[in-house]
């Protein structure tokens, strides 16, 4: 490989030291914009959000559970079986659901939980 070929920042799959600075220059930007969002108040903080995330994940939580004997109350025709039947099917959503304590990352990048 010649020496202008190097200097175009074309070596393979070889990091070379343009790429490297270009992505210094993204991490630092998306540092110094978080951190101005920060300052400016469009940025709440992880420790501010989990104690109201975890209170609305138990609320939602209280709320599907009682589906069962809410439509049994209501719907005077269901069965006991019935209301069986339908808290199971709560249950098993509530399981599969991506419900957790923790607020999660937003769009999957880690920044999102500072505190972490």
């Amino acid at each position: 490989m010649c020496g202008c070929e190097i200097a175009a920042g074309r070596q393979g799959n070889k990091l070379n030291a343009i790429d490297e600075n270009a992505r210094l220059k993204i991490a630092q930007r998306r540092n110094y914009d978080l951190k101005n969002s920060i300052l400016e108040g469009s940025v709440i903080p992880y420790e501010a959000i989990a104690p109201a995330w975890a209170r609305v994940v138990r609320a939602i939580r209280s709320a599907m559970l009682a589906i069962p004997g809410e439509a049994r109350f209501r719907l005077q025709h269901l069965t006991p079986r019935d209301a069986e039947v339908i808290g199971e099917i709560v249950r098993d959503q509530l399981e599969s659901a991506p419900l957790t304590d923790q607020p999660p990352a937003i769009n999957g990048c880690p920044c999102s939980r500072l505190s972490e």
